[in-house]
């Protein structure tokens, strides 16, 4: 188990946006009882087994693969109910602010998502390398926002949330991999789903995104026309040129002089 060791780093008044306080795992998880809560926002899977959770005025039961969100200083519970009950836990600090645009009050009760336990152990270990308070803020906040994504972001349509990890990563190299990745999806399930929702493909998606950020800039950047390839994750000119041309029945260079 990784545990922050610097109390000035998990205190109140730190400057980091991201505090990664704890992360590991337990085996046959011993009862726990926290009257006051933890001072940290605590993050609890179960990886085996069944246990009983309660906070005040609740109590319920969670088996292998569900979780529960505890925002810090909430007093809470939990046993096992039977044998083999196992826990994976992270307990963090964030800015209140992340929970209230996700509308998150004091708990979440969740289905942890398929790569969730892997992520936690590759977090853990990330910690224990050599790492630093820093890379730690990072990685942690990285870790986070993948949670929230996953977990949260389902809710919104498949579709939606293609265009919008596209509309976030066209300047970089990204493969149909990639977005399967990042929508929890494998890729052939996606493309189906994709094509029928939409009608289109998604990499069709992406390169009409980039070509739609190429004609901004042609328009009102300055850079040359490789650098607005480039910027928009074309790294060969001579197929920017071809595509853009298909796009739009011009050039990019005849494009920017009809429309400066």
């Amino acid at each position: 188990m990784f545990i922050e060791s610097r109390s000035s780093y998990t205190n109140e008044n730190r400057n980091l946006p991201f505090v990664l306080c704890t992360v590991g795992e337990e085996k046959n998880q011993h009862p726990v009882d926290r009257p006051q809560g933890l001072g940290q926002h605590h993050l609890i899977i179960v990886t085996s087994g069944k246990g009983e959770f309660r906070i005040p005025g609740e109590k319920f039961i969670l088996s292998e693969g569900q979780g529960v969100l505890w925002k810090k200083d909430l007093p809470h519970s939990y046993k096992a109910l039977g044998d083999g009950f196992d826990t994976a836990f992270v307990t963090f600090l964030v800015s209140d602010s992340v929970f209230d645009y996700y509308q998150i009050g004091d708990q979440l009760k969740f289905e942890a998502y398929p790569n969730l336990l892997s992520s936690i152990r590759d977090l853990r270990k990330f910690c224990e390398g050599d790492s630093t308070l820093l890379t730690r803020s990072a990685e942690g906040y990285s870790w986070f926002v993948e949670w929230l994504y996953a977990t949260l972001e389902p809710s919104i349509p498949l579709t939606a949330r293609v265009k919008r990890f596209l509309e976030a990563n066209y300047p970089r190299q990204i493969s149909l991999d990639d977005v399967a990745d990042a929508v929890h999806m494998s890729k052939y399930a996606l493309c189906h789903y994709y094509k029928e929702k939409s009608g289109g493909t998604v990499m069709k998606e992406l390169q009409d995104i980039r070509i739609s950020k190429a004609k901004d800039l042609l328009r009102f950047g300055s850079g040359t026309i490789g650098d607005v390839a480039r910027s928009c994750g074309f790294v060969n000119l001579s197929y920017f040129d071809k595509v853009f041309l298909a796009a739009n029945g011009c050039t990019p260079h005849e494009y920017r002089v009809k429309h400066k």
